[in-house]
């Protein structure tokens, strides 16, 4: 079963508003976990592009997860830009959401 292409594009909407905060993040803060995030970010959207199943959604967001809770932990606290960091955590939280959302109906 797959989820919709407006629900596909919602979700490819939040990855890209998260990939563009972790870029503008880089351009203060070189690091090697902010590159990280950014290439996650990027294979995430690729697959999301190219993908529409429940099943390989939801291996999807449990790799979405589990890099944002357990990979990078404590990360944001020594962000340099607090309001950007903001912003990529809130993202963060929403596009969770949204793929719990749309697998788990």
């Amino acid at each position: 079963m797959d989820i919709s292409i407006g629900q596909q594009q919602e979700l490819s909407v939040l990855l890209t508003e998260i990939l563009e905060t972790v870029k503008q993040m880089r351009k203060v803060d070189r690091s090697y976990l902010l590159r990280r995030q950014e290439q996650d970010a990027e294979d995430w959207l690729n697959f999301l592009n190219t993908h529409r199943d429940y099943e390989e959604l939801q291996s999807l967001y449990e790799a979405i997860v589990k890099a944002f809770t357990f990979e990078y932990p404590g990360f944001s606290e020594c962000h340099q830009n607090q309001e950007l960091d903001s912003r990529r955590l809130l993202l963060i939280k929403a596009v969770m959401d949204k793929f719990y959302e749309f697998i788990h109906k």
